[in-house]
C-alpha cells in the first residue's frame, strides 16, 4: 500500500453533463419552490425503556447516598501459616536424601561406564 495520495483525475476523465440538464440547472430558480411544512415525529420510549431507566437511576441514587453508618465493624484475621521448625527440618532432610541418592546413582553410572571401557 502506497503512502502517496492518488492524483486527481484529468478533466477529460470526469463525467459529462448533457446540455439540456446543464441548461435546466443554470435556469433553476429557488423562488419557484413551494413552501412545505415539516412534521417532526417524536418517538416516545417504550414502557420497558422507562422501567430500565428508572431502575438504573434508583441504583445509582442508592450508591451515591449510601449511609456508611449502617455498616457493621468487622475485624480481619490474617492467616500466614509458615512451617514450624520440625516441618522445615523434615523438608531439608528429605531434600538432602534425594540429592544424595541422585548423586549416588550418578556415581554408580560413571563407575559402571569406566568398568565397561576398561574391559
Amino acid at each position: 500500500m502506497s503512502s502517496c495520495p492518488m492524483p486527481p483525475p484529468a478533466l477529460k476523465d470526469l463525467p459529462r453533463v448533457t446540455g439540456d440538464l446543464k441548461g435546466e440547472l443554470e435556469s433553476f430558480k429557488a423562488s419557484s419552490l413551494k413552501n412545505a411544512e415539516t412534521h417532526e415525529k417524536i418517538v416516545l420510549p417504550s414502557a420497558e425503556d422507562v422501567a430500565a431507566e428508572k431502575t438504573e437511576k434508583e441504583f445509582i441514587n442508592g450508591i451515591e447516598h449510601f449511609d456508611q453508618t449502617k455498616l457493621k465493624h468487622t475485624e480481619t484475621h490474617e492467616k500466614n501459616v509458615l512451617p514450624d521448625k520440625e516441618g522445615l527440618l523434615y523438608f531439608f532432610c528429605i531434600t538432602f536424601i534425594f540429592i544424595l541418592s541422585a548423586l549416588f546413582i550418578f556415581l554408580c553410572n560413571i563407575i559402571f561406564a569406566c568398568v565397561l571401557l576398561l574391559t
